[in-house]
Parts: structure tokens; C-alpha cells; sequence
């Protein structure tokens, strides 16, 4: 939901680089959830791209989810399989993947991109979802 981090006290972040990220999701029209520092973002494809604190407190991740095709009747979810992928690869980091198969009839792939710098982070995740932005491109 756009703004909702704005509507429910206390879920908006007051760490800057969570603020900013946040701030421009709302201004470029991105479907997204915040909870303190934890963003979700929902892209029209059903990709979901998910920052937050890594587990184990140590650094930042990047996990972009994607869901995957079991039937030949689900190929249009190539393109999302294609999307998520170039998200996370676009990302310029070494990733790990974790397939989750516990709903067999929805598996997802889950691409996890690890940072230190949560202020590089957000640079780099702005520049990657730019040209998919519900706005249009920025100036």
C-alpha cells in the first residue's frame, strides 16, 4: 500500500537512509509497505523486493522474491522469473538464493543481496528500480 508507513504511528523509520528510501518510493509510486526500517515493495509482476536489518544484525539485504511457474499454463511467469533476476543481479553484489517449496503449488525463489552500507544500499536499489517506476523516470 503507498503510503502506509505515513498512516500507522510508528512504523515510519527514523533511520535516514530507510527515511529516504521510503520517501522516494511514495513519490515514484511504488506499492510498498514499511515497518520501521523493513520495506516491502510490490512490483506489478508480483515481484516483491524486501530491505531490511539481515538476521543476525549483521548489515543490510536485498531479498527480491519471485514467484515461480510449476504448470505450462503459469509460462507468463517467465517474465517475472526475467525481471526479478535482472533485479537482483543488477544489484552488484554476490547473491545466494533459497528456494521455498513449502506451498508446492506456490514455490518462490528467493534472490538475497547482502550490504554493509545501507546508505549504498539505497543508492543502488533506487538507480535499479527507477525504469520500473509506476511514475514514469524522474528528472
Amino acid at each position: 500500500m503507498v503510503g502506509l508507513e505515513a498512516a500507522i504511528p510508528g512504523h515510519a523509520s527514523e533511520k535516514d537512509w530507510a527515511r529516504r528510501l521510503q520517501s522516494w518510493l511514495g513519490r515514484r509510486g511504488f506499492s510498498f509497505e514499511a515497518e520501521g526500517e523493513a520495506t516491502r515493495i510490490r512490483l506489478e509482476n508480483g515481484v516483491y523486493v524486501e530491505v531490511s536489518e539481515a538476521s543476525g544484525g549483521d548489515g543490510f539485504e536485498v531479498v527480491v522474491t519471485v514467484p515461480l511457474p510449476v504448470t505450462a499454463e503459469e509460462a507468463s511467469m517467465a517474465e517475472s522469473v526475467r525481471e526479478g533476476l535482472g533485479i537482483a543481479l543488477s544489484l552488484g553484489v554476490r547473491l545466494r538464493y533459497e528456494l521455498d517449496d513449502s506451498m508446492p503449488d506456490y514455490p518462490l525463489l528467493r534472490v538475497i543481496a547482502p550490504y554493509r552500507d545501507p546508505y549504498k544500499l539505497v543508492d543502488k536499489l533506487i538507480e535499479v528500480l527507477e525504469p520500473l517506476s509506476p511514475a514514469g523516470r524522474s528528472d
